[in-house]
């Protein structure tokens, strides 16, 4: 069942709808893998805020032997499937939702996992382009996903590992280490909330780096 909790400013039906359309189109473009993932780099820096964009990059990085690039390849999918959002406080979702990992005509993997998002809106300046996947200024302050422990009985759990831990990756995994796309690191993810939104708490210098057009 899904619960929501009433927001402060008594928009209730429209905020909700907004807020669980940005956050789990997060945790999609966040959590899924394809072909396409020059534009799922692109649209996560969009909607972070410059931690988590670090974090995002540091795990995608080629030179971590758990980054989806290295898992999964240029062939595999993930694709993810929202099972429910709710509302543990008005600026805090937690998004429940299965990834299903395709490779080529092997019967998908399915786990079931738990997302939890800090996140708010932000009137910084944005490009048109940039305004077109993020048009209200949604930002993620704090993202953490984790196996969900009420997942159905007899459904596959993964372990949670350390994300840069080597022994994480299982070694019935065909692991190939791919080389870095073009313009790696994405040069292009937003410096906008760095630059203009003191309210963000903190400064990093990778994402400020981190500023070409992947896609």
């Amino acid at each position: 069942m899904d619960v929501v909790q009433t927001l402060k400013n008594g928009n209730t039906t429209y905020d909700e709808a907004m807020n669980k359309y940005f956050t789990q189109w997060y945790v999609r473009y966040r959590e899924g893998y394809s072909g396409t993932r020059a534009r799922l780099l692109t649209n996560v820096g969009l909607m972070s805020v410059g931690l988590e964009q670090q974090k995002y990059f540091e795990f995608f990085n080629p030179k971590n032997p758990l980054s989806p690039l290295n898992v999964f390849g240029p062939y595999a999918k993930v694709k993810v499937r929202i099972q429910s959002t709710s509302f543990i406080k008005p600026n805090v979702a937690l998004v429940r939702y299965t990834k299903e990992v395709e490779r080529g005509s092997d019967k998908p993997q399915v786990s079931h996992w738990a997302a939890t998002i800090t996140f708010r809106y932000s009137g910084s300046p944005m490009s048109e382009k940039d305004r077109g996947v993020n048009p209200l200024g949604f930002l993620v302050m704090e993202y953490r996903n984790d196996p969900d422990v009420l997942a159905p009985v007899g459904s596959e759990i993964v372990k949670r590992t350390s994300p840069l831990s080597p022994r994480a990756v299982r070694s019935s995994l065909p692991v190939r280490v791919l080389p870095c796309p073009p313009s790696w690191p994405p040069r292009r993810w937003c410096s906008h909330e760095d630059r203009h939104d003191t309210n963000a708490g903190h400064r990093t210098a990778g994402p400020a780096a981190a500023h070409a057009d992947v896609g």
